[in-house]
C-alpha cells in the first residue's frame, strides 16, 4: 500500500463546518420570521370563521326574538374554537333597530391575552364584522 493513502484524513475542516453553520444561520434568519407570520395569518382564520358564524347566529336570534342579542352568551361562547381569540358583541343600547348606516350589531374577535404568539399579529389583534357584512380591518380577513 501507498503510505500517502494510509495517512490521508477524511472529514470536514473547521472552516468548512463554520461555512455550513453560517449558511444555516442565514436561512433561519429569513425562514423563521416568514413562518411565524404565516402561522399568525393562518390562526386568524379561527377569528374570521367564528365571526361569520356569530353573524349567522345573531340573525337566527333576531328571527326568534325580534331583536339582536347584546350578550355573547345568548349566541354562543365567548372564545373561538381554537381559543386564539375572545369574542364579544355589541348592539344598539335600546335594541330598537339599526343605526343610520344600517349597522345593527358589531361582533368583535380580540386576541386572547393568554396567547402570546398571536398577540404579535400587529394590525390584526382585533377583528370586527358588522351586521351588514362589513369587516374591519379589511386586509386582515
Amino acid at each position: 500500500m501507498n503510505r500517502l493513502t494510509l495517512n490521508k484524513q477524511t472529514g470536514f475542516s473547521l472552516i468548512e463546518l463554520m461555512i455550513v453553520v453560517a449558511i444555516l444561520g442565514i436561512i433561519m434568519a429569513i425562514a423563521v420570521p416568514s413562518y411565524s407570520q404565516y402561522v399568525k395569518s393562518a390562526n386568524r382564520t379561527d377569528a374570521t370563521i367564528a365571526l361569520e358564524n356569530l353573524r349567522g347566529l345573531q340573525n337566527k336570534f333576531k328571527f326568534a326574538n325580534n331583536l339582536y342579542a347584546s350578550d355573547i352568551a345568548d349566541v354562543g361562547g365567548s372564545a373561538t374554537e381554537s381559543g386564539y381569540y375572545v369574542l364579544s358583541v355589541s348592539t344598539d343600547k335600546d335594541d330598537t333597530g339599526c343605526s343610520k348606516d344600517g349597522v345593527c350589531f358589531i361582533a368583535t374577535a380580540t386576541v386572547n391575552p393568554s396567547n402570546a404568539s398571536q398577540a404579535g399579529d400587529t394590525g390584526c389583534t382585533s377583528l370586527t364584522i358588522e351586521s351588514n357584512g362589513r369587516t374591519l380591518p379589511e386586509d386582515c380577513f
